[in-house]
């Protein structure tokens, strides 16, 4: 089985991500940071043994969501307050906007996602009781969907929310302290991508005011 080795780090001060050879040119005494749990990373020089490239990793106790062990906790994720209401609305809305729903999952994967995961994506959904948590947004339901799915074998990806979310719905519970964002993690390198969540699943109706002219 091949090492995980996350290739690139998070830098405080120019905000940006660097790979570990810029890091170790131009950042050598400085700290690398975890763009997804923002703890402080390791360096580990190459090593010839096993031809071992260098890279950054985490601290043995780490809580990043980065790690797979760490993901499983995901898995056990139910309601705390179960809103039979506001679930029928989402499965509603998602029902009507599944084309759009599937589109955006998709397109986090880098536009590989089949017909046949994606109907696995919403069977866990339902095993997971999702659409019951209490004030469920329309907008996070994609989102949700991927992160409760779990590993994508197929693609090699999975997906997770911040390091401090203690359950779904802190997302809309609690905006101002969970960032608006979900993160990729690759199985094979354990590097991650951020992606901002976006609320455009169902357009406003600009033209409502035209109709009248197609009667």
């Amino acid at each position: 089985m091949r090492p995980k080795l996350p290739f690139y780090a998070y830098h405080q001060t120019t905000g940006m991500k660097y790979h570990i050879d810029d890091w170790l040119r131009f950042f050598p005494e400085e700290f690398p940071v975890c763009d997804l749990c923002k703890n402080i990373l390791k360096i580990r020089a190459k090593s010839s043994v096993g031809n071992v490239a260098a890279h950054f990793y985490h601290e043995s106790n780490t809580n990043c969501p980065s790690i797979e062990s760490n993901r499983k906790r995901y898995e056990g994720l139910r309601p705390t307050e179960r809103d039979e209401y506001n679930a029928h609305l989402m499965k509603e809305l998602t029902s009507q906007h599944l084309d759009k729903v599937y589109l955006r999952c998709k397109h986090l994967l880098n536009n590989n996602l089949s017909y046949s995961q994606y109907k696995e994506m919403l069977i866990a959904a339902n095993k997971s009781d999702i659409w019951y948590y209490k004030g469920l947004i329309f907008k996070y339901v994609p989102y949700v969907l991927l992160v409760n799915y779990g590993v994508f074998k197929e693609q090699g990806k999975f997906f997770v929310f911040e390091s401090n979310l203690n359950n779904y719905d802190d997302l809309w519970n609690h905006q101002k302290s969970i960032k608006n964002r979900i993160w990729r993690v690759d199985t094979t390198s354990n590097d991650v991508e951020e992606f901002t969540m976006i609320d455009d699943l169902i357009l406003k109706d600009y033209f409502f005011k035209y109709r009248d002219l197609l009667k």
